[in-house]
């Protein structure tokens, strides 16, 4: 039997940052899974491990060591600097999943995720795209949930978040603190990816396409726990992106944080399809807060699903329901 078909599945983190913490405590809870190994450049950094787990430089390090093992990849990279990442993993032999925002390969790398799938395929590994928050629950979940409105020509969905528990430097690099020109100049996260792959998953391609932000800004100073935000800035945005599929159906995501968040502040994920059939869903709860711990989770159960799918990168899409991607009757 090889290493992917015996005993509980080796586990690597790569960044021991707040989300790689996250994902070694979540092996710990998780059924049929065995942490191994973390891969980070700063040894030092890895304290209060436990005592068998591995300390590694390198991905080829972790090849070596633990052959056919699967990295929890939670460095942030983006787009060739990821796809980098993720074909050194598959070179040594490794199925990876990541956190940075992939979510849909053909159109986010440069050809389309054609070179690393052949390095999958060649060294027998599986790439996953599963990315973070705002992904799963604004292309999976609303993919997953169509064909349940039959006869659809409009979906919209909405996700609040609160970014209260965010670091500072994730608040800043979204452009919460800055000033609002600042946000609508630029989109650190697009929502395109999320759009195409609902596109995907429904088999109507994308004719258009739309994408902006508005910054959402305080009348007054803003008091937080690291640091106060001076009225005028911008304290949240509204992320809005339109996509127009063939056959004259529409898809819209808007995706809402803020750091004005209280008790009170409705958070809940909200998608309405409209047409022949109408769907409306609601989602509250789990999502409140910090999404460190459903990232973690959704990287873990995504990746675990699919070890028994063929060698190659595969779309968050593709894994199935069932553990360990086989089914026996």
């Amino acid at each position: 039997m090889t290493a992917r078909e015996s005993g509980p599945v080796p586990i690597v983190v790569q960044g021991l940052g707040l989300l790689g913490r996250t994902a070694v405590s979540l092996c710990a809870e998780t059924p049929g899974v065995e942490l191994v190994a973390v891969v980070t450049r700063r040894p030092e950094a890895a304290t209060g491990l436990p005592a068998d787990v591995a300390v590694l430089p390198d991905l080829a390090a972790a090849g070596r060591a633990f052959p056919g093992a699967l990295v929890l990849s939670t460095v942030h990279a983006l787009d060739e600097e990821l796809a980098e990442v993720l074909s050194e993993a598959a070179t040594a032999g490794l199925d990876i999943v990541t956190s940075s925002g992939l979510f849909h390969p053909p159109t986010q790398l440069a050809d389309g995720g054609v070179a690393l799938d052949a390095v999958a395929r060649k060294h027998s590994a599986r790439v996953f795209a599963s990315g973070v928050q705002p992904g799963f629950v604004l292309d999976v979940l609303p993919a997953a949930v169509l064909d349940l409105a039959p006869g659809w020509t409009a979906v919209d969905v909405v996700k609040p978040s609160d970014a209260r528990a965010w670091p500072v430097s994730t608040r800043h690099m979204l452009g919460m603190g800055e000033s609002p020109e600042v946000v609508a100049s630029s989109v650190p996260y697009p929502l395109a990816a999320s759009a195409q792959l609902i596109a995907h998953a429904v088999g109507r391609p994308v004719v258009a396409l739309r994408e902006s932000r508005v910054a959402l800004t305080a009348e007054d100073d803003l008091v937080l726990g690291d640091e106060t935000i001076a009225a005028g800035q911008a304290i949240g945005f509204v992320h809005d992106c339109v996509a127009e599929l063939e056959g004259g159906r529409s898809v819209r995501i808007s995706w809402q944080p803020t750091l004005a968040a209280t008790e009170e502040t409705d958070l809940a994920l909200r998608l309405e399809a409209t047409g022949e059939a109408e769907l409306s869903l609601r989602l509250d709860g789990s999502f409140r807060r910090d999404p460190y711990p459903a990232t973690a989770a959704r990287m873990l159960h995504t990746a675990v699903r699919g070890r028994g799918l063929p060698a190659g990168l595969h779309l968050a899409v593709t894994p199935g329901l069932t553990w360990g991607g086989t089914l026996s009757l």
